[in-house]
């Protein structure tokens, strides 16, 4: 998921052969995973680039490790639409 994110992410970003939709300052405060980087990279690549992926299946701490990232997400989304309502944020 974390690879599959990172190839959508920067799609979506204001970067050679993106859609522009969001600055990479916007993603980033949303603690979204993008990195600029994997701009042109498959998924596949992607993937075997990210420290301490293997083809096991995850075990119970890689799934509270992720829970907790998918709540810094939440607060992250939830920061950035305050700065927007404030205007300190323009997307």
């Amino acid at each position: 998921n974390i690879a599959g994110d990172h190839e959508c992410n920067i799609t979506l970003a204001k970067v050679p052969d993106g859609m522009g939709l969001f600055s990479l300052d916007t993603m980033k405060k949303m603690k979204a995973y993008v990195d600029e980087k994997y701009s042109t990279w498959s998924f596949e690549a992607i993937y075997k680039d990210i420290p301490g992926q293997t083809k096991d299946t995850m075990d119970n701490s890689s799934q509270s490790a992720m829970a907790s990232k998918a709540q810094d997400y939440v607060n992250g989304w939830n920061q950035a639409m305050k700065d927007y309502k404030d205007g300190k944020l323009k997307i």
